[in-house]
């Protein structure tokens, strides 16, 4: 049997095992220049990913160089119809694993408290928060998808 590690050195952004193992928390609200220059970690873990900017996921990618198996997570909310969250969210790579849970999915969130969140929040707020879509801004008068829609080379042009 096993014994677990013990564990070395505890701060607020740090932890370390005497086997080796650790944890470093980085901080990422000056978009990424902070974080430049740690290299070869075994897992990196973007929390609140979508509220993080391109500019932060772009610093995070270069530390994968030198060790191509190292995990990258994405962990978030959405928020609104941007950035690097909502494009691997929504993208074809087949690079990343996506999973989406709800929170009428948590046995410990009760029907009562997200009916209540609903009519307090609002659809546009609920639909972010507690059903994990990727809504337009309420503000948006056109929508991303016709948008998109748009400018596809499918769009069939009636001439009136």
């Amino acid at each position: 049997m096993s014994h677990p590690p013990k564990l070395l050195e505890r701060t607020k952004l740090r932890m370390k095992w005497d086997n080796g193992s650790r944890i470093v928390c980085l901080p990422g609200g000056t978009k990424g220049k902070t974080i430049r220059g740690f290299s070869r970690p075994d897992v990196i873990i973007e929390d609140e990913s979508s509220q993080c900017s391109d500019q932060l996921y772009q610093a995070i990618r270069p530390m994968m160089a030198t060790y191509p198996d190292c995990k990258f997570v994405l962990a978030s909310t959405p928020f609104g119809q941007r950035g690097h969250f909502y494009k691997v969210a929504n993208g074809n790579s087949t690079a990343w694993l996506r999973l989406k849970v709800v929170a009428s999915e948590c046995s410990r969130i009760s029907a009562a408290f997200l009916a209540e969140e609903k009519e307090e929040l609002g659809p546009y707020v609920y639909s972010q928060e507690y059903e994990g879509e990727f809504v337009a801004s309420e503000t948006q008068l056109i929508s991303h998808a016709s948008i998109l829609k748009a400018i596809s080379d499918n769009v069939e042009i009636i001439e009136v």
